[in-house]
C-alpha cells in the first residue's frame, strides 16, 4: 500500500450523467433561456506532472480499445456507449489494494507499468481533481463505490486512500441477500439525487465478493445557447441509407465551434461543439459515406486519433446536432456469464479467487479470497438547447468562411473531452439517435 497523502477531492466515475436541465418546453426544443456570461478557461491553471499525462494518455488508449471491444460485442447498427476515464480509474483505485501479478495485470491494462503504486494513485487523484475544479460553470461531481463481501473486511488504510483520494464509498454487504441490489441502487439514486435510479439490475450470487460501482454527475449548459425555436425533426440517414427522422438542434445565429471537412462524400467530418468556458467539448466524428462507423472505429488508433483532432479548425456557423438522452448500462467484466469488453482486453487474474492478490485492500482469512467479481458502467448523457447569450451585434462582422453544411445527419463517433489535458471523459457510437 501507498503512504497516504493529504485529501483532495477527486472523482471517479463508472455511470455518467451529462445534462443541460430543462424548465419549459417549446414545440420540440427545450425553453430555458439563455444564461449570462462565464468565465473563458483558455489554459490549465497548473502544468500535468509526468504521471499525470502518461494517465491522459493510457486513459485514451484504453477508452479506444473498449469502445472498440463494447462494439464488436454488440455488433453493427447496436448503439454503444463507455467511460474511459470511469474505468481506468477504477482500475488504477484497484491497483492501489493489488499486489504481484494482479498489480502487474492492472498495470498492462492502464498502460502504466512503468508506475508504482503511488504514483498511479497520485496521477489520478492530481489529475481528476484538476478536472473537477478547472470549470467552475459546470458540475463535475463524483459518486463512486466498492461493495465487499460482508466478513472480509476492508483494510482502514485502504478504505482512508479510497475515499480521501478518491471520494469512494467503500462498504461490506451481505450479497446473498435480495436486498444487495436495492442497497446500491438506493445509495447512487441518493448520491445523484435521483439523477441515476439503477445501477444493478438482478440479484448477486451468493458466492460475489467485490463489485464496484460508480456515478458522475456533469451538469453543463453550452457556451453558447441552441435556439430552442429551432429544434425539429430532420433526416437521418441510417447504415442500411434508408432516412429517419430524429430531432435536432441548431442555434438562432452563427456561433464560434471548431470543424473539418475536405468537403468530398469520401472524407469524414468533424464537429465539436463547447460546453461552459471552453474546456469540455463535445466531439463528434462522422465517417465517410462510404463508411460504416463501425469500420471506422475499428480503424482508428491513438494516432489517428490525434490526427481527427489536430484537422479541427475554428469557425463560424449554425451546427446542428441532435438532442440526445442516453441511457445505457455495460457490464466491463464479470465472473459469471457472458464476459466483458474488458475481459476481452485482458482482464484475468483480478477476476479469479485463486490467482487475485487484492490483500492490500481486505485482509481475509477466506477461503474465497478477495478478487472482483461484476464492474459495472452506466452512462447518461442528455444533451438540450441550454446554453449562453449570444454577446449584443452578433456576429461581428460579416461571416465569411463559414461552413454552409455543418450537420450531425448520420452514424458518427462521439466524444465528451476536456481539451486542455486531451482527457476523454466518455465516448459512443451512435447508429441511430432515436434508439436512445
Amino acid at each position: 500500500m501507498p503512504t497516504l497523502l493529504p485529501a483532495r477531492t477527486v472523482p471517479l466515475i463508472l455511470l455518467v450523467f451529462l445534462s443541460a436541465s430543462a424548465c419549459s418546453e417549446g414545440p420540440l426544443g427545450v425553453d430555458e433561456g439563455p444564461l449570462g456570461p462565464v468565465d473563458q478557461v483558455a489554459e490549465l491553471p497548473r502544468s500535468l506532472s509526468e504521471a499525470e499525462r502518461l494517465a491522459v494518455q493510457a486513459n485514451n488508449s484504453l477508452g479506444l480499445a473498449l469502445l472498440k471491444a463494447a462494439a464488436a460485442s454488440q455488433g453493427p447498427g447496436a448503439n454503444v456507449v463507455v467511460s474511459p476515464l470511469a474505468t481506468s480509474t477504477t482500475l488504477a483505485l484497484l491497483s492501489t489494494g493489488a499486489e504481484g501479478g494482479t498489480f502487474e495485470e492492472l498495470g498492462r491494462l492502464l498502460s502504466l507499468e512503468e508506475l508504482s503504486q503511488e504514483e498511479i494513485g497520485e496521477a489520478y487523484a492530481g489529475l481528476l481533481g484538476l478536472l473537477s475544479t478547472l470549470d467552475p460553470s459546470v458540475e463535475l461531481d463524483p459518486a463512486t463505490s466498492l461493495w465487499v463481501r460482508e466478513g472480509l473486511g476492508i483494510r482502514t488504510e485502504f478504505r482512508t486512500w479510497a475515499q480521501e483520494r478518491y471520494g469512494t464509498h467503500a462498504q461490506e454487504l451481505d450479497f446473498s441477500s435480495d436486498a444487495a441490489p436495492r442497497a446500491i441502487n438506493d445509495w447512487v439514486r441518493d448520491r445523484t439525487e435521483g439523477r441515476v435510479q439503477e445501477l444493478v439490475t438482478s440479484s448477486f450470487h451468493p458466492l460475489t465478493v467485490l463489485v464496484t460501482g460508480e456515478a458522475l454527475v456533469f451538469d453543463g449548459a453550452w457556451s453558447y445557447q441552441f435556439d430552442p425555436a429551432r429544434t425539429q425533426r430532420t433526416e437521418f440517414t441510417l447504415r442500411d441509407g434508408s432516412t429517419v427522422r430524429s430531432v435536432t438542434m441548431q442555434p438562432e445565429d452563427h456561433i464560434p465551434f471548431r470543424y473539418f471537412t475536405e468537403g468530398s462524400p469520401r472524407d469524414y467530418v468533424v464537429l465539436e461543439v463547447p460546453f461552459g468556458g471552453g474546456a469540455y467539448v463535445l466531439t463528434f466524428v462522422l465517417p465517410s459515406i462510404f463508411q460504416e462507423v463501425h469500420d471506422f472505429l475499428a480503424s482508428l488508433d491513438e494516432e489517428r486519433w490525434e490526427e481527427v483532432l489536430d484537422s479541427l479548425r475554428d469557425t463560424l456557423g449554425q451546427p446542428r446536432i441532435p438532442r440526445l438522452r442516453v441511457d445505457e448500462g455495460t457490464l466491463l467484466a464479470r465472473t459469471r456469464g457472458a464476459s466483458g469488453p474488458l475481459q476481452a482486453l485482458g482482464m484475468d487474474t483480478v477476476l479469479d479467487w485463486e490467482k487475485a492478490d487484492l490483500s492490500g485492500l481486505s485482509a481475509s482469512g477466506s477461503v474465497v479470497g478477495p478478487h472482483v467479481d461484476q464492474m459495472a458502467q452506466s452512462s447518461w448523457l442528455q444533451l438540450q438547447e441550454t446554453g449562453r447569450e449570444l454577446p449584443p451585434g452578433w456576429p461581428p462582422g460579416p461571416v465569411a468562411g463559414a461552413p454552409t453544411r455543418a450537420s450531425v445527419d448520420r452514424p458518427f463517433l462521439f466524444a465528451l473531452r476536456e481539451r486542455l489535458t486531451g482527457t476523454i471523459l466518455m465516448m459512443g457510437v451512435v447508429e441511430d439517435p432515436r434508439a436512445l
